[in-house]
Order: structure tokens, then C-alpha cells, then sequence
């Protein structure tokens, strides 16, 4: 899947944004806001025990945030089922699809009142 505007999870967020968290966990999902200092904006990990965190760096503004989490999230649903390690530090064709998932994902979500 390269549209993760047409995954199960995506469309679970749409339905009750309210409940984010709740779905997210319920699909082995974290989110945090946390210092990455200036060069990285967010970064997607899974830890030992499966669970994905998603980390958006606590100096970008909230609407800036928000694409971070899109973006990580494209990477979950599109790059982990093919690969138990996702690291991407340089501009590789998945973070431009995780940008582009990320985009449209954005759009759909920004139309949502209170979505993240």
C-alpha cells in the first residue's frame, strides 16, 4: 500500500479523531513531542516489544507537528511490513513517498475539527 489515506488505522483516525490515542494504541502506536534538537524533525521506532513511537521534535509548531506524524505513520503502514528496521537519515525514495502519503493524509485530516 503507498496511500495510507486507504488503511483501516487512517480511516479509524477519520471516523473519531477524538479518540486518537485510543486507536493508535490499540494499533501498537505512540506519539510524543520531545527535544531532537535542529536537524531532525521526527522519527518513527519500534521497540523491542513491537510497539511503533513516533516522535515529533518539540521545537516545530503544532501545524508542522502534525505532518510529522503523517509522515511517520506513512512509514508504518507502507515501509514496516516489508522491513523490521526502518532507519532513513538521507532523501531515499520511501521518505519521498512518506512525504507525499504524508501530504494528502494532511489535507484530508486539516478538514477534520480537532484531529491531533
Amino acid at each position: 500500500m503507498t496511500n495510507i489515506t486507504e488503511s483501516a488505522l487512517f480511516n479509524q483516525l477519520m471516523d473519531d479523531p477524538g479518540s486518537a490515542a485510543e486507536v493508535l494504541r490499540k494499533h501498537g502506536i505512540v506519539t510524543r513531542v520531545a527535544p531532537l534538537g535542529t536537524h531532525l524533525a521526527g522519527m518513527v521506532y519500534r521497540s523491542t516489544n513491537g510497539t511503533f513511537y513516533i516522535i515529533a521534535n518539540q521545537i516545530l509548531e503544532f501545524e508542522e507537528r502534525r505532518f510529522v506524524f503523517f509522515h511517520e505513520l506513512a512509514h508504518i503502514i507502507i515501509d514496516a511490513p516489508q522491513s523490521p528496521y526502518i532507519l532513513q537519515l538521507d532523501w531515499t525514495k520511501a521518505e519521498k513517498v512518506a512525504d507525499q502519503a504524508a501530504a494528502t493524509a494532511y489535507k484530508i485530516a486539516a478538514r477534520k475539527d480537532g484531529f491531533f
